[in-house]
């Protein structure tokens, strides 16, 4: 098969409502009505029944990471950000930048080599979210000494104090970043450490965090976190959390569990589980139940590559869409984005490298991500992903429309049996306000052809593919095509 085939057939059942806001399409071209095209035999059928309820989904659209002070967003790409309307961003501080101990001096709008001031990157971050999020990254290695803490502890109580200031939206504070860190560093630069050492920082953190809380009482009070590892390192989080609870003092305090995800690259979907495990972490140690975070997502770590950079791109927006969904489906509180636009590896970026506001394959995935409803239904594929390639699927309705997003993940395979598969999904259970009436079927695609600057669209903007009116019936089935890598999303809503 050469071409998208997408062969449309509606029939009638019953659903209860759901509430949720209806975000708006993105723009670009219509096509025009398509005819129905002939019946293609799938490889996968993805069931879904509108009328279940498994909960809220907690979008993954809604959290990103904007890279630091040295790679500003010009205004179209800014305007691009607000589109997908971000609730949580992650940025970066470092007491390093802020505070010189050989003067014993600060400079809270420290600029970069570049000269990019961080009042400016700061300014723009908070222009286009609702929350900050902000980590908190290391002092000068000098005075990094926990055997004569005082100076660095100063420094990070005075920088949280003057940014909580300055920015009252600043609500998340992470401390330092990727501690378990096991690559070599420049001298100078941030270093590993142990948890036992890590904690003993984390310590000053939230004195600091809990001294400004109660000297600015601000109408968003701080919340602080970590330990931010650079992936789901169990024994590092463990270790973490036994040294929280064996401390003695009465005003300690730990919000979230935080940590990035980098290591599931073969099979992203198995991170499903993961909140379940540092739950029981918690239980074991006779703590209470926190939020978990996931703050950093992808399969990139650092400078890795998997095939070629065209492919890349491609790989990285199937493996944030599996990453993030099923984090959302199993409950994490948070699954953020990485990145709007990356400073030294372009594949891990939303935004073209040296385009005003072209978009990579990674936008359009988040793109999509934003057009799904807000209640999860039941949904299930057969044949399921095997080790992770196949497959994918997530299922959303509300009151009056349903949208289900599939990906066909296959990482850096490119066997023949793995290369495409066309996906039948089966609808039921419509909403009250779709059943016996004319409906509208969108069809939105991500690919090699579709949605991709790699494929000649000058901007790379999100491409409907079809769009379709048909009498609703007993049962709605779509069949898309999706090849490596590829993700489709489906939109069911009144004519």
């Amino acid at each position: 098969m050469t071409r998208t085939r997408i062969a449309i057939a509606l029939l009638l059942v019953a659903l209860g409502p759901a509430a949720c806001s209806r975000p708006r399409p993105p723009a670009g071209p219509t096509p025009p009505p398509a005819s129905p095209s002939p019946t293609v035999a799938p490889d996968v059928t993805v069931a879904v029944d509108a009328s279940g309820d498994l909960g809220a989904f907690n979008n993954p659209a809604r959290y990103h990471n904007q890279a630091d002070h040295a790679q500003l967003l010009t205004d179209a790409q800014v305007a691009r950000v607000r589109e997908l309307a971000p609730v949580v961003t992650r940025a970066w501080i470092s007491a390093q930048w802020y505070y010189d101990p050989a003067k014993d001096t600060y400079d809270f709008d420290y600029r970069a080599p570049n000269g990019r001031s961080l009042y400016g990157y700061l300014d723009q971050v908070s222009s286009y979210t609702q929350r900050l999020f902000l980590n908190l990254n290391q002092c000068d290695q000098q005075i990094m000494d926990l055997a004569s803490p005082q100076r660095c502890a100063e420094a990070i109580y005075q920088g949280i104090r003057h940014y909580k200031q300055r920015y009252p939206a600043f609500e998340f504070l992470e401390v330092f970043n990727e501690p378990d860190r096991d690559w070599p560093e420049p001298a100078g630069t941030p270093r590993a450490m142990d948890a036992d050492t890590y904690y003993g920082w984390y310590a000053h953190a939230y004195r600091a965090v809990n001294r400004v809380n109660a000297e600015l009482r601000p109408q968003v009070p701080l919340k602080v976190g970590g330990p931010v590892t650079y992936y789901f390192d169990k024994p590092f989080i463990r270790d973490f959390l036994a040294r929280y609870a064996a401390d003695t003092d009465p005003a300690k305090r730990l919000d979230f569990v935080s940590y990035h995800q980098y290591k599931a690259r073969t099979n992203p979907a198995s991170v499903a589980g993961e909140k379940r495990e540092v739950q029981q972490m918690l239980t074991d140690l006779g703590l209470p139940d926190l939020p978990v975070y996931v703050t950093e997502l992808g399969v990139f770590p650092g400078a890795n590559s998997g095939t070629t950079f065209d492919e890349d791109m491609l790989t990285q927006s199937a493996a944030a869409a599996v990453l993030g969904n099923t984090y959302a489906t199993w409950g994490l509180n948070m699954p953020m984005h990485w990145l709007f636009d990356h400073p030294t590896n372009d594949r891990k970026s939303m935004f073209v490298e040296g385009s005003d506001s072209a978009v990579t394959p990674y936008y359009n995935v988040v793109a999509m991500q934003r057009m799904l409803r807000e209640r999860l239904v039941p949904s299930t594929v057969a044949p399921k992903p095997r080790d992770g390639r196949g497959v994918h699927a997530w299922a959303t309705a509300d009151a009056g429309s349903a949208a289900v997003m599939l990906t066909n993940y296959t990482w850096t395979d490119r066997r023949p049996q793995s290369s495409r598969e066309v996906a039948a999904v089966q609808i039921g259970g419509l909403p009250p306000a779709l059943r016996g009436r004319d409906v509208r079927v969108e069809v939105y695609l991500v690919d090699r052809r579709h949605s991709n600057v790699t494929a000649g669209a000058p901007d790379g903007r999100l491409e409907r593919v079809a769009d379709t009116s048909q009498r609703a019936g007993e049962r709605l089935t779509v069949t898309v095509e999706l090849g490596p890598n590829a993700s489709a999303l489906v939109v069911i809503t009144p004519r």
